[in-house]
């Protein structure tokens, strides 16, 4: 089944622009690669310690490398989808791998503000304030449900002694906030700002 030009550039996030953004950050990541001695010692013994290490491991650490960032593409994704959006699986992998190679090239984790504002363009809202608002709820969404598994974790480490017991009620606490929120949150109509974040 052939499909529409004009379709798959509507559906598309990244044009011109970021083609040309993730080309340069390619670049710059394989210019480092290829001289290790630009960052120093520490990487050049990284570098050289990849010899003695065994390839099956590598390839597993590869592989789940890749499907950790599929998975945090998709889970915006379906995100997205369930707050009115349309995004394919190819531009979600497209927006969120853009932002993730914004995070290992700038400070700051500018990256987050990269996704956020290509995975706006997934909303047919006219605004684009509005959309934003709504795209930086998507995030706050996956936000609480990362930290709703830290807390998991946490919760783990302190049951076996490894952390105090304060870690375990500070993210309880943020958890039952963002469930309340939500709670609230879902059956209303998004009509001021702080309700698209919501």
């Amino acid at each position: 089944m052939a499909m529409d030009l004009s379709e798959l550039r509507r559906d598309s996030c990244l044009g011109r622009r970021g083609l040309a953004l993730a080309g340069l950050a390619v670049t710059v990541v394989l210019v480092v690669a290829a001289t290790p001695q630009l960052l120093g010692p520490d990487v050049r013994n990284a570098i050289d310690g990849l010899e003695r290490a065994q390839p099956a491991w590598l390839w597993l650490a590869g592989v789940s490398f890749v499907g950790a960032l599929l998975c945090n593409a998709w889970a915006w994704r379906t995100t997205i989808l369930l707050c009115g959006g349309r995004i394919g699986w190819l531009s979600s992998a497209a927006a969120y791998g853009i932002g993730s190679l914004a995070n290992s090239a700038a400070p700051a984790r500018v990256g987050d503000a990269v996704r956020i504002g290509l995975f706006s363009r997934a909303f047919d809202a006219e605004e684009r304030r509005e959309r934003l608002w709504t795209t930086g709820g998507v995030f706050s969404a996956i936000g609480a449900a990362r930290a709703l598994c830290l807390g998991a974790l946490v919760v783990v480490a302190a049951a076996l002694g490894a952390l105090p017991v304060w870690p375990v009620l500070g993210l309880g606490g943020l958890v039952v906030a963002a469930l309340v929120a939500a709670f609230f949150a879902r059956r209303r109509r998004a009509e001021r700002a702080v309700a698209h974040v919501l």
